[in-house]
């Protein structure tokens, strides 16, 4: 009986140890790995010249970046979302925001890919790091 159990949580115990690796690799994804598309920058600049490029231009997030290197898109997003555009907070859509977050990530030279960005969803914990 004994032999039975050992035999039966095998497989168990060794979906787990391949499971874990995987976990780890989640949550070191980084924005340079493609978290937004070209489309969405596209559209988020169209946003940001409305609304944005009247008090920050491409030198204002170069001098303010670094502090972002350690947070997450969430957090970004969630800042953008509640503290801009200075005059008006919250007063665009949330997916117009998230074109503007993903057309600020081009301008600081991270890459674009192949899945839109969900700042709230499945990029939740994405980490913004440094621009190379």
């Amino acid at each position: 009986m004994i032999k039975t159990v050992y035999k039966a949580l095998l497989p168990i115990t060794l979906l787990g140890a391949v499971s874990l690796p995987m976990v780890s690799a989640a949550q070191d994804k980084t924005i340079h790995d493609g978290i937004y598309t070209a489309a969405q920058a596209e559209s988020g600049k169209a946003i940001y010249d409305r609304t944005c490029a009247g008090c920050h231009n491409q030198r204002f997030y170069e001098q303010a970046w670094p502090g972002w290197a350690t947070r997450t898109v969430e957090q970004f997003w969630f800042y953008i979302v509640s503290d801009m555009p200075q005059d008006n907070p919250g007063s665009l859509y949330d997916d117009e925001y998230t074109d503007v977050a993903a057309y600020i990530f081009s301008l600081m030279g991270y890459p674009a890919g192949d899945e839109p960005m969900e700042p709230t969803g499945a990029h939740v914990d994405v980490l913004i790091g440094s621009p190379e």
